[in-house]
């Protein structure tokens, strides 16, 4: 049987126990969703007005909107494609991002290799879900998906503002 989260933490999500989960990870704070989706798990990217050791964003505008999200994962190779296009593609990496309340960035979702989704919910546990839905209308008001991303899996060069010395996998 799947490990599962604590039954407060599934609570949170009612739509995961519908859609099907499994727990991968012990919670770790050391990084968040954005973070794990970008397959950078050393720091964090999610607070983009923060400055400091152990905190990175890429060279795009700062604020939680949407736009700048997708602007950061294009500094790692994704570029948006149709928002209907969420089913799994051979050959190409994708992120779904979630659009929250006051119409601002809540999350991101990364695409395993066998088409089910990954998420990293905040600073907490890694998850393995089998939609994307599962996260609508939950206690986090992660709220919908606002736009998928993908990528060639391929190796992508570090953005210019990261050394060599920091611990990447793509």
């Amino acid at each position: 049987m799947p490990e599962r989260l604590s039954p407060r933490d599934e609570a949170k999500y009612p739509k995961l126990l519908v859609s099907g989960y499994a727990k991968t990870s012990d919670k770790n704070p050391r990084y968040n969703c954005v973070a794990w989706a970008a397959d950078w798990e050393m720091n964090l990217w999610w607070e983009p007005f923060l400055k400091g050791p152990g905190i990175y964003w890429p060279d795009v505008p700062e604020g939680y909107y949407i736009d700048n999200y997708a602007r950061a994962f294009a500094t790692i190779g994704y570029v948006e494609c149709a928002l209907s296009d969420k089913h799994h593609e051979p050959g190409f990496d994708k992120i779904a991002l979630y659009r929250g309340q006051l119409d601002l960035f809540s999350h991101v979702s990364k695409q395993l290799h066998n088409g089910k989704w990954t998420s990293k919910l905040g600073r907490g546990n890694d998850i393995v879900h089998n939609s994307l839905e599962a996260f609508e209308d939950c206690a986090y008001r992660f709220g919908s998906v606002a736009k998928i991303m993908r990528r060639p899996i391929r190796s992508i060069p570090l953005p210019e503002n990261i050394s060599e010395s920091h611990s990447m996998t793509f």
